[in-house]
């Protein structure tokens, strides 16, 4: 039973870290047009680009909603603000992050799973909080350690991350043409980088605090 119980706590540690950092991009650069707009005044992306403040943040608003939203599709793909080369890659961004909000989903399925199996099977509580607890710790640690590596040299890191996730070199963008480059530099995505680790910390923190008092609580 106790290795059922160390499975189970397991899966639901390393699903709800998989389902706080995805979480955590999203609030840090889909959900929040203050940014964008913080990050564009900032980093003078209105000088770069010859275009208002507003219509930034307008396309902007439309490039989170094509990524989203499949009602936007159609409207992105007839606007004449980004080139053909920039849309195709969008194209390719939207894929994984479609791809990352159906893992997002199978995370919370097995999160319930994983809880309604151990209340059926009647698995020690505080066992599981144990088991469940040092491994979201570890899996939490994990992500860290590759914030470190990108922090070392994060234009390095930001390569490797499109050389395994994207199959062509439509990412590469002359930043003479691309108003994508001027609009989204790499400092935009520095600070983006920098969010979802602060609050991705901040929601890891929580749950580490609530299980430590869970195990406090189980032993009186």
């Amino acid at each position: 039973m106790k290795t059922a119980g160390g499975f189970l706590s397991i899966i639901c540690a390393l699903s709800l870290v998989l389902f706080l950092l995805i979480s955590s991009f999203g609030m840090a650069a889909f959900y929040d047009m203050d940014f964008f707009r913080y990050e564009f005044e900032k980093n003078g992306a209105d000088t770069a680009t010859g275009y208002s403040l507003d219509k930034l943040e307008e396309e902007a608003q439309l490039l989170v909603d094509y990524m989203i939203l499949d009602e936007a599709d159609e409207e992105f793909q007839n606007s004449t603000f980004f080139n053909e080369r920039e849309k195709l890659h969008m194209n390719d961004v939207k894929e994984i992050v479609q791809k990352a909000i159906n893992l997002r989903r199978i995370c919370i399925a097995l999160i319930v799973i994983s809880l309604g199996c151990a209340a059926a099977l009647r698995i020690d509580k505080k066992f599981f909080i144990k088991i469940f607890t040092v491994f979201f710790a570890w899996f939490g640690g994990l992500f860290y350690f590759i914030v470190a590596a990108g922090a070392v040299n994060f234009n390095k890191a930001f390569t490797i991350f499109h050389e395994i996730f994207f199959n062509n070199d439509l990412w590469l963008f002359d930043p003479n043409e691309s108003l994508m480059i001027n609009m989204l530099p790499e400092v935009f995505f520095i600070d983006a980088f920098i969010r979802i680790g602060i609050i991705f910390s901040v929601l890891w923190a929580a749950v580490l605090l609530l299980c430590c008092a869970a195990i406090k609580k189980l032993r009186r």
